[in-house]
């Protein structure tokens, strides 16, 4: 379990960055972030106590782009190193254990245009764990992802998009069939407002609506089963500093809190 936790845990800092834009882009930050410390606290026992769950320490370098990250679930401690070609692309992320033992390796590959078009998950002896396949179109959106392991691809995933870039449709596959495909709609900002999961056939599966404020950030996500009606509703508040940057959130659910995360913000000077 813990080693599942590890790989899963570096391959989203990988997937982190997008390409023609830093981390303090995708993470919407306001000025120079040197570091950023998050403490998430679940289960809340009221709106201001609750239980340490996890803890996120990232260090950025004065381009914005990620260098190291410390990550701690439940004791369960990380810490992920990451190194970069002189074009500012990761082309190796490096987890280490509490003893300063390697414990994953991922290794990223790019075509001439920059595009990330390999990942490989690899266990501290240069075997293969897991690797991830991508295509693309000729404006740079990604068009496929393959998902395998050492011996095949198990899953892939198709995917089209708008005028702006944002993508609008997905269809996911096994190794023989189509299993189902989610249509996305964006809002003016290219706010993520609605998902939509349904089988081949038309019929739904599942449904998620979101609200932004006007800093982009989530307020509401509603969850609808497969006969469209509310399972779940999922509110979120926000405090910000003086650059516009959250320093508070907190998580409701029918107006009961939740979860509380606290991040602390470090700028360069």
């Amino acid at each position: 379990m813990r080693k599942i936790f590890l790989f899963l845990i570096t391959f989203s800092i990988a997937g982190f960055a997008q390409k023609n834009k830093n981390h303090w882009q995708v993470a919407k930050f306001n000025g120079k972030v040197k570091t950023s410390h998050i403490v998430e606290y679940r289960p809340m026992l009221n709106d201001n106590v609750g239980s340490s769950y996890t803890e996120q320490f990232t260090t950025f370098n004065t381009m914005g782009n990620i260098t190291e990250m410390e990550l701690n679930l439940q004791g369960s401690k990380t810490r992920i190193v990451e190194q970069y070609n002189d074009k500012k692309l990761i082309v190796k992320s490096v987890s280490y254990n509490p003893e300063g033992e390697v414990v994953f390796l991922n290794e990223l590959s790019y075509d001439d245009k920059g595009n990330k078009i390999e990942e490989k998950a690899l266990f501290p002896d240069g075997s293969l764990l897991q690797k991830i396949l991508w295509k693309y179109d000729n404006k740079g959106n990604e068009i496929e992802k393959k998902l395998c392991s050492a011996d095949n691809c198990f899953e892939r995933i198709v995917s089209s998009y708008d005028s702006k870039g944002n993508v609008i449709k997905e269809l996911k596959y096994d190794e023989k069939h189509q299993l189902f495909e989610t249509i996305t709609y964006n809002d003016k900002r290219n706010n993520r407002t609605e998902i939509v999961a349904v089988y081949p056939q038309g019929e739904l599966i599942q449904k998620f609506t979101y609200k932004f404020d006007k800093r982009g950030n989530e307020t509401e996500v509603v969850e609808y089963d497969a006969s469209n009606i509310i399972i779940d509703k999922k509110t979120l508040t926000y405090q910000y500093d003086k650059k516009k940057n959250w320093i508070l959130k907190k998580e409701y659910l029918e107006d009961k809190i939740v979860a509380k995360f606290e991040q602390t913000l470090e700028y360069f000077k």
